[in-house]
């Protein structure tokens, strides 16, 4: 399979004071404006903190959804019984109740939880 390369934005902020830009390390240019270091934002210790964030990320989101898809089939399976044969009542339920965003992965989560309290 292809790995696919989507545009990423990548955000780095740095918090600085107007007594950082009064010290000793900051240079006057002239008509007011002052230049002072950040110093460095990025480097390949924190690119490589970046790119393993990402792929956490990735592994994370996979696995929300394959354990939303368990809780789709336990809850499915208590309120419609074991498959036996196609029948357009159990479809419906499936499509439209669980996989449907009316019924959120919080909602099926407490869900499950009474039923298996009961």
């Amino acid at each position: 399979m292809k790995e696919i390369q989507l545009p990423i934005n990548q955000t780095i902020s740095l918090t600085f004071t107007s007594e950082d830009l009064a010290s000793n390390d900051a240079v006057d240019l002239g008509d007011g404006i002052s230049r002072v270091s950040l110093g460095t934002m990025i480097d390949p210790s924190i690119s490589e903190n970046l790119q393993t964030a990402r792929k956490n990320g990735g592994t994370v989101l996979y696995a929300t959804t394959s354990i939303e898809q368990q809780l789709e089939n336990i809850l499915l399976r208590y309120f419609m019984g074991d498959f036996t044969q196609y029948e357009e009542r159990r479809e419906i339920f499936e499509k439209e109740i669980l996989q449907s965003s009316a019924l959120s992965y919080n909602a099926k989560k407490e869900l499950l939880l009474k039923i298996v309290n009961n």
